[in-house]
């Protein structure tokens, strides 16, 4: 259970190198295509990655295939198509959140108060007295 409890932190550092990788090859693949004919070339690719590359490639339009599926089942086939446009508005909301976790994280390391979001608690439960159970 503890470290299901750590899969979201993990789950928002990997989606943000993932973004940021996407970034990288983009600015790379249009210096690329800005140098021309006599610009640098890319490196061929070995059979592995290549096979990679296409497995990643599958895996991402057979889970966006299911999303759509369960989506437009409950909700309209209009809104399981919306929900491919969602998945990355999450996943920024996912990297932000972790982010937000983590600095609060740090900062009770550091001896700072703990403060609790969305829920308003008077006392920590175990801070309470009072047991619960039979007379």
């Amino acid at each position: 259970m503890a470290v299901r409890d750590r899969r979201a932190p993990l789950t928002a550092l990997v989606l943000a190198a993932a973004y940021l990788l996407i970034v990288v090859e983009g600015v790379l693949g249009i210096i690329w295509l800005w140098g021309g004919p006599g610009g640098p070339m890319m490196p061929p690719h070995s059979p592995w990655v290549s096979w990679a590359i296409n497995l990643c490639i599958f895996g991402l339009f057979w889970r966006l295939f299911w999303r759509i599926v369960f989506t437009g089942r409950e909700y309209g086939i209009a809104e399981g198509f919306y929900s491919i446009i969602r998945m990355p508005i999450a996943n920024i909301v996912t990297i932000m959140a972790g982010r937000r976790a983590f600095v609060a994280y740090c900062r009770s390391l550091m001896g700072g108060k703990v403060v609790w979001d969305k829920t308003e608690h008077r006392a920590h439960p175990l801070l309470t007295t009072t047991t619960t159970g039979g007379s």
